[in-house]
């Protein structure tokens, strides 16, 4: 599953993650309809950006805005518990 890529801890493939995330999103955005996204995407995304990128912050956070704006509003992202965390 290419929402799993977040899960990538080798720097260098950083923006080529990102570049097929996001292209993957804009092009399937049904897709969050079939996933179970608080297993599959958040922990993996959490854990990224607790561990500060996994040094390449450069590389990552620019995407972060354009990522977030892709996950459709029913999504339960923008429930409270997730903020929690």
């Amino acid at each position: 599953m290419v929402l799993g890529l977040l899960g990538e801890k080798e720097s260098s493939t950083f923006i080529q993650m990102w570049d097929l995330v996001l292209n993957y999103m804009k092009v399937f955005p049904q897709s969050w309809e079939h996933i179970d996204y608080s297993q599959v995407v958040f922990p993996k995304l959490w854990a990224l950006l607790s561990s500060g990128a996994y040094g390449s912050v450069e590389q990552t956070y620019p995407f972060m805005l354009p990522f977030l704006s892709l996950i459709p509003k029913n999504t339960k992202i923008y429930s409270v518990s997730l903020f929690i965390l």
